[in-house]
């Protein structure tokens, strides 16, 4: 009411009030957060078991199912479990009841998965356990190619150093790169050379895990001087796992090269990412879902110059995929028309306002000097 009253008694106060109220509100609607999607909370965690080489029926029985029984069993606020099995992979999705504190229900999944690791096949390492949300969706791509680096080198670099970069930025996340190809030890062991020594795979095997080890040897005090060990337990070239013993046979030690043969090689490739002809990799950037695209993808371009600084020689960096584009164009679309809408309601505002101020006066002394009957008798003569 007092409102009203001084829009009356002020009109000039009202018109600095509605300014001040238009500028306000141009202020928030521009930094007001536009996106793809709106911020939905799902309570959904996904577990990633991975154990290469088995089966998906075997994935199935012997590591996806002790994994629901686990948590089922153990883990409050499962609304339900939904998996899939793949060779060398097992998939959980763990839908939550609204209102779960999911911190807690992660921290109970990763006990459970310790304790179930005991009776799933040996070697297998503990789950990747990941919180799911619908608006984790890739806003960017950037592809990295070149016409002299191989492949591998353009996998290594993204994979260890360009994402490590890129983790600075909040609310941005990339996964591992696609394309490319990982490096890995392999040992092609000769089945011949192994049944002439009386050798099996877990023989090699158990001798691989046994000597290549980290181990920490200390100090060792010599005179006035203390010195830093270092033990030979684990290969530092590919050469030396030649050297690596496995057994004795009949007197006679049997190492690692004489029944297999050690290549510094990559692991299978599964994806194949070309530009221009050439093979390339590319990083998929992904928005977290309490962030703004427009300010992860700008961030990540202007990272892209001082990532090219440190890069390799013949290394090019681009953005080919930017999602916020679209942004943008919804954010200015939605800022002009509601700017337009917010100028029109302060502009109604002032004047119906500033009206009532000036014709207050008039009205009371025309109803005061007048007789009401006489006008409208002059109205109805003029033919009103």
């Amino acid at each position: 009411m007092w409102i009203v009253r001084l829009a009356l008694r002020r009109p000039y106060t009202v018109a600095v009030m509605a300014f001040l109220i238009m500028i306000l509100g141009v202020m928030s609607i521009k930094s007001m957060m536009v996106d793809i999607f709106p911020v939905i909370d799902i309570p959904v965690v996904n577990v990633i078991w991975n154990y290469p080489g088995l089966s998906a029926a075997d994935m199935e029985r012997k590591v996806v199912l002790l994994s629901e029984r686990g948590i089922s069993s153990s883990v409050n606020g499962v609304e339900r479990i939904e998996s899939q099995s793949q060779p060398g992979i097992g998939l959980l999705h763990v839908y939550f009841e609204k209102g779960t504190d999911i911190g807690a229900a992660i921290a109970q999944m990763s006990a459970t998965a310790n304790v179930s690791l005991h009776s799933m096949p040996p070697g297998i390492q503990p789950p990747f356990i990941i919180q799911f949300n619908a608006t984790n969706v890739q806003v960017a791509q950037i592809t990295l190619s070149s016409k002299t680096l191989p492949e591998a080198k353009i996998f290594d670099y993204a994979l260890n150093f360009i994402r490590i970069r890129l983790f600075t930025i909040p609310g941005l996340s990339t996964p591992a790169p696609f394309g490319g190809k990982t490096r890995e030890i392999v040992i092609d062991a000769d089945p011949k050379a192994m049944a002439a020594k009386g050798l099996s795979p877990s023989d090699l095997l158990n001798a691989l895990q046994a000597s290549n080890l980290i181990i920490p040897a200390g100090t060792a005090r010599i005179g006035t001087r203390e010195y830093n060990v270092e033990l030979n337990s684990s290969p530092e070239v590919v050469k030396e796992f030649d050297g690596i013993p496995v057994k004795s046979v009949n007197g006679q030690i049997v190492n690692l090269g004489d029944v297999s043969k050690i290549e510094d090689s990559y692991a299978d490739q599964t994806n194949v990412v070309r530009v221009d002809r050439h093979r390339a990799a590319y990083l998929s950037i992904l928005k977290k879902s309490n962030a703004s695209t427009l300010m992860v993808v700008e961030a990540a371009k202007e990272m892209i110059p001082s990532i090219k600084e440190t890069a390799p020689d013949g290394l090019d960096l681009k953005v080919d995929f930017d999602q916020s584009v679209f942004v943008e164009n919804a954010h200015d679309h939605v800022f002009s028309r509601q700017l337009a809408q917010h100028r029109h309601r302060m502009y109604l505002y002032s004047v119906v306002h500033l009206r009532r101020h000036y014709r207050a006066k008039p009205y009371r002394q025309f109803f005061k000097y007048h007789d009401p009957r006489r006008t409208i008798s002059r109205d109805r003569d003029a033919g009103g």
